[in-house]
């Protein structure tokens, strides 16, 4: 735990016993480990920083790129390399009222999380509430010990097919899902939001308005794609995506499940 902000012990506490109380849950929902993470109390600013430099890191270099990758696929890396961390720092630093918590990878691979406790006052945010952030995030910790995700992401913006794989939202699905699912065993139900400051009401309809980060709609939908991969086929099933990224589901496969289920089947 890096205190950065100097919020003080209480905040310190509050964060680290979220985390107690639903790690251990996340590992037998996802039957796998959660590994080392540094959590990180941070103010807007620092945050924003924190994940300019995480994305200044993932396209730095060439490490990114598929052996053959073109010129072209080239110089579209060294371009976002210069131009995206400076987008990716506005947008933090506007839209960080809605951001409940930030899973990076630090300098040495490490997964960190961001924990904003500006954010709480302006999200009413509940010890319940606190609890379930910290799944979803413990959540993307454990896909990012078991997958190398940056590459992926990255070659998926790269890449020139028709039906891409769905990253982000496989991603961020299955991370709801996890915090759906440690909610109902840890807290009995999963916690509902009360009414947010105006601040936080005001961004929320920018994002609606700005495609600056993802809409909910790509979290419900993984959610219910990860849902249905697991009645298929267990966990096990979902799990072997973060091995193989080439079974990331597909957008087809995302709005089709048994699609997914047949395809991942037949690589077994």
């Amino acid at each position: 735990m890096v205190d950065e902000v100097g919020i003080g012990k209480a905040a310190e506490h509050r964060v680290r016993s979220a985390v107690n109380d639903v790690v251990g849950s996340v590992e037998d929902v996802c039957e796998l480990p959660v590994t080392d993470v540094v959590v990180r109390l941070v103010s807007p600013k620092q945050a924003a920083r924190h994940f300019a430099k995480f994305a200044r890191s993932v396209f730095a270099g060439e490490h990114i790129l598929a052996p053959d990758a073109t010129d072209k696929e080239r110089q579209v890396v060294r371009m976002a390399s210069r131009m995206l961390p400076g987008f990716l720092y506005a947008v933090r630093r506007v839209m960080w009222p809605v951001i409940n918590g930030q899973t990076i990878q630090g300098t040495d691979g490490t997964p960190e999380i961001l924990v904003l406790p500006r954010v709480w006052s302006h999200q009413r945010t509940t010890d319940n509430l606190l609890r379930m952030y910290m799944a979803h995030e413990l959540g993307h910790v454990v896909q990012n010990g078991s997958a190398p995700w940056v590459a992926a992401r990255c070659r998926t913006l790269l890449e020139a097919k028709a039906d891409l794989p769905e990253v982000s939202i496989f991603a961020e699905g299955h991370a709801t899902w996890v915090h759906r699912r440690v909610s109902e065993q840890v807290l009995g139900s999963i916690p509902h939001p009360g009414k947010s400051s105006l601040r936080t009401r005001g961004t929320v309809l920018l994002c609606r308005c700005l495609p600056v980060l993802p809409p909910q709609r790509n979290y419900e939908e993984g959610e219910q794609f990860v849902s249905k991969a697991v009645a298929h086929g267990g966990i096990g099933m979902v799990n072997r995506a973060w091995a193989d990224p080439s079974l990331v589901p597909t957008a087809s496969e995302i709005a089709d499940p048994g699609q997914w289920v047949t395809r991942v089947k037949a690589t077994a």
